[in-house]
């Protein structure tokens, strides 16, 4: 459905259309807004994902705000992949938040989706009031480019205490090209155990298959030369995250993947800001933003 959404959007910003909203679950609204700002390139126009925590049928319904402010957004001079959602649990104001920085945070509150790792690109009202709070791309005659290529053999796999990692030998056996492993702290997976995962990731990383490593905390950023467990997991091949947001990065490797097999060059695209999924650093206060 990835591919199909951004042909769709791809044929509506090479048109006379102001902007794009995509109406869309919210469950995994922040999946398909990361997958968009890959398969999306040369932007020129906003692109916005709107959905409802609460159904319109509800006097504490989401929807109708969080629609109006999308359509603000959409005529906006931003032209970025984000999703549009409600700021707080008062019918004050929206985010626009950056499309590879946005996660789903809260089962039922309105205002689940929160920035992680950056500030929201902007915050706007319904009577149209729009407050820039950190840079964006702006509008610009530029044709985009639909590139909707994407390898379905990558997993996501988080690990924990006493976690087998014969799951990686049992997934590369079925075909799987590449992992993202949601590793804890700075950058961790089990490596002293029995069931150490350092020799199998060693093992196939030789095999030119990539493991991408990413945050559980979600905020902060992978630093795996702090301990010893993460310099032997940096020596198995493993290559760091930085501070990608688990769900992004294994968007990212899955795109990443069919446009090439050579471990080197997975390496650089994934270590490289492709659409705002890797900051050059952390910022304090953007922390529970």
């Amino acid at each position: 459905d990835w591919q199909k959404i951004a042909i769709a959007v791809g044929k509506k910003l090479n048109s006379s259309a102001s902007g794009v909203i995509i109406t869309h679950g919210t469950d995994t609204m922040h999946f398909t807004s990361a997958a968009l700002s890959f398969m999306l390139k040369n932007l020129n126009k906003p692109v916005v994902l709107v959905g409802a925590q609460r159904s319109s049928d509800r006097g504490s319904s989401d929807a109708a705000m969080n629609v109006i402010c999308a359509t603000h957004i959409a005529v906006s001079d931003i032209a970025e992949v984000g999703v549009c959602m409600h700021a707080s649990s008062n019918d004050d104001w929206c985010y626009f938040i950056r499309g590879t920085k946005v996660r789903k945070m809260h089962t039922s509150r309105r205002d689940a989706f929160r920035p992680i790792n950056d500030r929201p690109i902007a915050k706007i009202n319904q009577d149209g009031r729009l407050e820039i709070l950190s840079s964006y791309r702006k509008r610009n005659d530029n044709k985009v480019e639909v590139d909707t290529r994407f390898e379905k053999r990558t997993a996501l796999i988080k690990v924990y205490p006493g976690a087998d990692p014969d799951i990686v030998e049992f997934m590369v056996n079925k075909g799987y090209r590449g992992f993202v492993i949601e590793a804890t702290g700075l950058g961790h997976v089990p490596t002293f155990s029995k069931r150490s995962w350092i020799p199998y990731i060693k093992r196939y990383a030789r095999d030119g298959i990539p493991f991408v490593i990413a945050p559980q905390t979600l905020y902060g950023r992978i630093n795996m030369n702090v301990y010893t467990s993460g310099r032997i997991l940096l020596e198995a091949g493993a290559i760091p995250g930085f501070d990608m947001l688990p769900e992004v990065a294994y968007v990212k490797l899955g795109w990443v993947l069919a446009h090439t097999s050579d471990i080197e060059e997975v390496r650089r695209l994934m270590t490289t800001n492709l659409a705002g999924e890797i900051a050059e650093r952390s910022v304090h206060d953007t922390f529970l933003f």
